[in-house]
């Protein structure tokens, strides 16, 4: 007999945006999840501090498997430097935005194991001249549900 824990797709079911936690750090960062469960955007300080800060969207998962997704970024900043966004695992943050460019796209597939920390980042370097959005899209992840295969 083989368990194995379903999928969930989107950000409805196990992933809905009550399960995921905005934590800002000297930041005014917002998430729009008016899309959900197709998409949310995560946008980043520009509070006008002049310091660093960071918007985090993070959830906690549910059952070891991979975690999928599609992502665009977008700065009004100068460049993408100044407003880094990115994935976190368990507090290590992968950037994905590029530095050099104020708008980019991709996806990432990971490994995850059941509690870890997941979640999405948008940091700013400065809080002013503008921030960034990421748009997190076809996301998904080791669902709570399991069925049985004998």
């Amino acid at each position: 007999s083989l368990a194995q824990s379903a999928q969930a797709a989107g950000f409805g079911d196990s992933y809905n945006p009550s399960t995921w936690t905005l934590t800002n750090t000297n930041a005014d960062g917002s998430v729009n999840t008016t899309s959900v469960p197709g998409s949310f955007v995560l946008t980043g300080g520009n509070n006008g501090s002049g310091q660093q800060g960071s918007t985090a969207y993070t959830t906690t998962i549910l059952n070891p498997g991979t975690v999928s997704f599609n992502w665009d970024y977008s700065t009004a900043d100068w460049s993408g430097s100044f407003d880094p966004a990115g994935w976190s695992l368990n507090g290590v943050f992968t950037q994905l935005s590029d530095n050099t460019t104020k708008s980019s796209s991709g996806s990432v597939t990971t490994l995850v194991k059941a509690g870890d920390i997941f979640g999405f980042f948008v940091k700013t370097m400065d809080n002013v001249v503008g921030a960034a959005n990421l748009k997190v899209s076809s996301f998904s992840a080791p669902g709570s549900c399991s069925a049985t295969y004998n």
